[in-house]
C-alpha cells in the first residue's frame, strides 16, 4: 500500500497555526474489514453527478481485528513549511504500514487468525 497526502498540506497548516504536535497512526486490516464491489470509474462518476453521494457497493463487513498504530509524535517548528511537515508524516506513516501490515491481505487469514489461531509478531 502506498500512502499519499496528496494535498497542500492542510493537516500540516492547522498543526503549524495550532501550535500543536502531529501523531501519525495507522489502521492495520482496514481493507479487510469491508470489502467493495469494484465497477467503472465511469459508472462511478455518473452515480455522483446525479446524487452527489459517493456510493460505493459493499460487498461485505467482516469481523477482522482491527488493530491501530500510533507513530512517534512529531513536533513541528512554526518556521516549518506545511508541505515538508506533510511528507514527513506520509514518510512515518507509509513506515508504519510496512512494518505491521501484510501484504497482500487476506479476509480469510484474518478472521482465522481472530476466531481460532494467534497471530505472529
Amino acid at each position: 500500500a502506498v500512502v499519499s497526502t496528496q494535498s497542500t498540506g492542510g493537516f500540516s497548516k492547522v498543526a503549524l497555526e495550532a501550535d500543536v504536535p502531529i501523531v501519525p497512526f495507522f489502521t492495520e486490516n482496514i481493507r479487510e474489514a469491508a470489502r467493495s464491489v469494484k465497477f467503472s470509474a465511469r459508472l462511478a462518476s455518473w452515480l455522483y453527478e446525479r446524487t452527489k453521494l459517493p456510493i460505493i457497493p459493499i460487498v461485505g463487513i467482516f469481523p477482522v481485528d482491527l488493530r491501530m498504530h500510533l507513530g512517534r509524535v512529531i513536533t513541528v517548528d512554526d518556521e516549518e513549511e506545511p508541505r515538508v511537515v506533510a511528507d514527513l508524516v506520509e514518510k512515518r506513516v507509509q513506515g508504519l504500514i510496512e512494518r505491521h501490515q501484510r501484504v497482500p491481505g487476506s479476509i480469510v487469514r484474518e478472521l482465522y487468525e481472530r476466531f481460532w489461531g494467534k497471530r505472529e509478531r
